[in-house]
């Protein structure tokens, strides 16, 4: 779907930004509101880019972060939708299943000036609320104030991962981060996240697939443990795969 918004003096003062993504075979437009974040927490959840009502909604990228022809955050996050096939994430459900994300493990994600890819290094589900246990607030790590920062995102998303990916990180790597609505764990305004860090001008844009693995010790939440067991058995992944990461370990 390609969305207009040359002649339409309210989507110009409104949108400054308008953004393609596609991953797993699926391309839609998303827009980034500037001004008002209550506008698009609410009402473009429920409105197309023509402010039509549409309970599917529309893709949106995260106020906090600014994205023009020479900067971009550090972590850009992107929400949409996930209920049922036509809805704009619905295609991000697939990620849970191994053979998806080695058949797609890279995002293209296209700004009006610049074409970029990213590989995915962490999917992961999360709770949002406290009633569950601890959250991990991945939605409002925008911009990272220092390495320290970077590190224990990165700790967190790895560690929750479902996936061991083989892909190596770094300080001052740009992420991509897609989230979307998720009920396959019978729990309420729980999330599905995936997480991507651009591709660099000196590397290929491809994955080595054959380093894709499930882990076997995943961290989730109090909740989930209650309910199907399987707790965390402690950090297993490979962290010599974060550049730094395990000095700042110690």
């Amino acid at each position: 779907m390609c969305l207009q918004i040359e002649n339409d003096p309210y989507l110009a003062e409104r949108f400054m930004h308008c953004n393609t993504y596609t991953a797993y075979g699926y391309c839609e437009y998303c827009e980034q509101i500037m001004k008002d974040p209550q506008l698009a927490a609410e009402f473009y959840l429920h409105h197309d880019f023509g402010r039509n009502y549409l309970f599917a909604g529309n893709i949106f990228a995260d106020y906090q972060g600014k994205i023009g022809a020479d900067e971009m955050p550090d972590n850009t996050i992107l929400y949409g939708h996930n209920m049922l096939y036509e809805y704009p994430f619905a295609a991000l459900s697939n990620y849970k299943q191994l053979d998806v994300l080695k058949m797609s493990p890279v995002i293209d994600f296209n700004t009006l000036y610049n074409d970029n890819k990213y590989k995915i290094f962490s999917v992961f589900l999360v709770n949002t609320t406290d009633e569950y246990g601890e959250v991990f607030d991945y939605s409002n790590s925008i911009n990272f104030a220092d390495s320290a920062d970077f590190y224990d995102y990165i700790v967190e998303c790895m560690d929750r991962s479902l996936y061991e990916t083989g892909v190596d990180i770094k300080y001052g790597d740009e992420l991509l981060t897609l989230s979307t609505f998720d009920e396959s764990t019978g729990f309420n305004d729980m999330r599905l996240v995936i997480v991507a860090r651009k591709v660099r001008p000196d590397e290929a844009p491809t994955v080595d697939i054959d380093k894709i693995v499930r882990k076997d010790s995943i961290k989730y939440f109090d909740a989930y443990y209650e309910a199907y067991g399987n707790r965390w058995s402690g950090r297993t992944w490979d962290t010599s795969l974060v550049e730094g990461l395990d000095d700042y370990l110690g």
